[in-house]
């Protein structure tokens, strides 16, 4: 279970905004608490303040704004008269507190947004991008072997400026929400241009009834009940594409079945 909570947070990226705000907060702190690092602890309730009162980039509104409808006023802000020379040094120690914070919070989303190429920054809805596997559990024999990216995939919404939901396999089943960070714009070549389809099935040489899609190899397999399944990649398709399949699926890969039972420790 918790192995899944795992993957399933990295698979979320977690969602892109989600992680993007998370870095940004520890960058912010970070600078903040950078002057005082004995005790930080003790500024964290300012540090949350002023963070609940900076205005959000996307939403256009703060989270004090989102969640009670108004920005409360900080302590810093309020207009009273000290009568005691410590609280007119408190009121002025929050109100530092509070200035310093909101200039980290600057700085970490200028630095967050220098780190993504323009190329990421400009992708809008429809385009068509490569998907970093390096969160994403592949069936593949050998990590070493996986993809450095999948795809292409569509961005069907745009959630945000560095946030994409992706059109995904249904059989992948993960959150289809991502970080620009691990999109890479697709580009067609003049091999494969705008009009380029997937390859049409390739008649096999131990076909008898036509043309089917070829197996390029057998991945890994695994048990359903009572019957054995392996993963299958096929050739001329992408990664995105391979399959689950019973053995009477394979009648017609027989060789490649037969290497893939000869590897150590399969059957």
């Amino acid at each position: 279970m918790w192995e899944f909570i795992v993957q399933y947070i990295k698979g979320c990226v977690a969602d892109g905004e989600t992680e993007r705000v998370n870095q940004e907060l520890d960058l912010a702190l970070r600078l903040y608490c950078a002057n005082n690092p004995e005790n930080w602890a003790k500024l964290l309730p300012q540090f949350e303040f002023a963070h609940n009162q900076r205005t959000h980039s996307v939403r256009g509104k703060s989270p004090f704004e989102l969640l009670y409808g108004f920005q409360p006023e900080a302590a810093g802000t309020v207009r009273i008269t000290p009568k005691h020379p410590s609280m007119e040094q408190r009121l002025q120690s929050l109100q530092e507190a509070r200035e310093k914070t909101i200039a980290a919070h600057t700085q970490a989303a200028a630095a967050m947004s220098r780190r993504l190429p323009a190329a990421q920054v400009l992708l809008k809805l429809g385009d068509k991008v490569l998907l970093d596997t390096k969160n994403l559990r592949l069936p593949y024999v050998s990590w070493k072997l996986i993809p450095k990216r999948v795809g292409p995939f569509t961005i069907v919404k745009v959630l945000g400026p560095v946030t994409f939901k992706l059109k995904l396999p249904e059989k992948w089943k993960i959150h289809p929400v991502f970080h620009a960070a691990l999109l890479t714009p697709y580009h067609t070549t003049k091999e494969h241009g705008p009009d380029y389809v997937r390859p049409p099935p390739i008649p096999t040489p131990e076909s008898t009834e036509g043309a089917e899609w070829e197996v390029e190899a057998i991945l890994s397999h695994r048990t359903r009940g009572t019957q054995k399944q392996y993963l299958v990649a096929w050739k001329g398709w992408p990664a995105s594409e391979n399959s689950w399949e019973p053995e009477k699926h394979l009648k017609n890969a027989q060789s490649v079945l037969r290497n893939y039972k000869k590897r150590p420790k399969l059957s």
